[in-house]
């Protein structure tokens, strides 16, 4: 719908509607190289509606004004697949994975937060293993304690819900966290021209970026573990507290995540598709799929022009004279002024979650399960061009 007012003012609403069947959603088949497939699970309805405030001609002198405003809700269901699972399966049996070493699934082993759950090593759940994998329910001291024996069983996610919508499907450690697109976006361009001179600054605005993964932290498995290093009581990787034994040596376990340990807190080798991972230790919960929202980002532009002959137009754009980030979800590992929120490492790797020695001296980089990125849109910068019409 359009319509005018007057002789140099007039509006635009355009609402919109997309719906997809069988739309392509892309996942990794291996991570550690970057190579992706896709397969057609998605129904995607992307809605919304866009807004435009025209006030004067920025092709004559004088002041000319252009506002936009659009709102997007795209959300996607995954349907089933040719065998009838769904590609949110797999991200439910590593949950179950993770659970299968709780009080509550050794207890309750049919539910559905347990079943199909095994332990790395085949092992029944126990609140101690040995260190050769075998389930100790008298938690002597030289075994290991399980750091996961009196945690919350975790819940499941629903196949059949509605998600944001991602580019590649954030399934395993270290990979996609960032849903595609943001839902609000506005631009202001406001023009002074004056004969040969056009003096246009923009300002841009955006928010409501979803993110987040359910496997986002790394965690060892403590039937997989060959080394001890001191009492259990008082070990920070016990959050939920240990029923006795000793705490694990990290170096010599196995890790949930799908890595094996290297020598340090800091090596982590990728060893093959990720198995799983444990809650987000600030949430304490394995995250939805787009369970955070991102900061708003604010940045002003200045485009400069002057035309030198009919032919031959200078122009300077100055990009980022400011830039604000603010807004978004407040957790534990938030920090101010973070713009956006990525792959830890890069996606090399997950947080560290319980994946160290009481101790190590753990970088910052792998703290948390979302690394913060302070400067996504780009540093000022000032380009200049000359235009010229042959």
């Amino acid at each position: 719908m359009e319509h005018a007012f007057g002789r140099d003012t007039s509006i635009k609403v355009s609402p919109f509607l997309r719906t997809t069947q069988n739309q392509i959603q892309n996942f990794y088949l291996d991570q550690v190289t970057g190579f992706t497939s896709g397969l057609n699970v998605g129904h995607q309805t992307s809605e919304g509606i866009e807004f435009e405030l025209d006030k004067g001609n920025f092709a004559r002198d004088g002041l000319a004004a252009k506002l936009s405003l659009a709102y997007t809700n795209s959300y996607i269901k995954y349907g089933p697949l040719s065998n009838g699972s769904s590609i949110i399966d797999p991200l439910n049996a590593q949950i179950k994975n993770y659970n299968a070493y709780t009080s509550f699934c050794a207890k309750n082993p049919a539910t559905a937060q347990c079943a199909g759950g095994s332990t790395v090593s085949g092992a029944p759940a126990a609140p101690c293993y040995t260190t050769a994998g075998v389930a100790d329910f008298a938690c002597a001291a030289a075994s290991i304690a399980n750091p996961y024996w009196n945690a919350p069983v975790q819940g499941l996610l629903d196949p059949n819900a509605n998600y944001p919508t991602f580019d590649t499907f954030p399934a395993g450690v270290g990979t996609a966290v960032n849903a595609y697109g943001a839902p609000y976006t506005a631009t202001l361009l406001v023009q002074y021209k004056r004969q040969k001179l056009a003096i246009t600054p923009a300002l841009q605005f955006f928010g409501g970026q979803r993110y987040g993964a359910p496997a986002s932290t790394l965690g060892v498995a403590p039937d997989a573990c060959t080394g001890i290093v001191a009492a259990a009581v008082g070990d920070p990787r016990y959050t939920y507290g240990a029923a006795g034994g000793s705490g694990y040596d990290y170096s010599t376990c196995s890790i949930l995540g799908g890595y094996t340990a290297g020598t340090t807190n800091s090596t982590l080798t990728p060893a093959g598709s990720p198995t799983g991972g444990i809650p987000d230790v600030y949430t304490g919960k394995f995250d939805s799929i787009g369970a955070f929202v991102a900061p708003s980002q604010l940045a002003l532009h200045l485009q400069i022009s002057y035309d030198v002959t009919n032919r031959v137009s200078l122009v300077a754009n100055l990009a980022n004279i400011y830039k604000s980030c603010f807004g978004g979800s407040k957790t534990g590992f938030t920090v101010a002024g973070a713009c956006t929120y990525g792959l830890v490492g890069g996606g090399a790797t997950g947080a560290v979650g319980n994946a160290y020695n009481p101790g190590s001296a753990i970088q910052p980089y792998v703290a948390t399960p979302y690394e913060p990125d302070f400067n996504s849109s780009g540093p000022f910068g000032i380009y200049v061009s000359a235009r010229v019409k042959i």
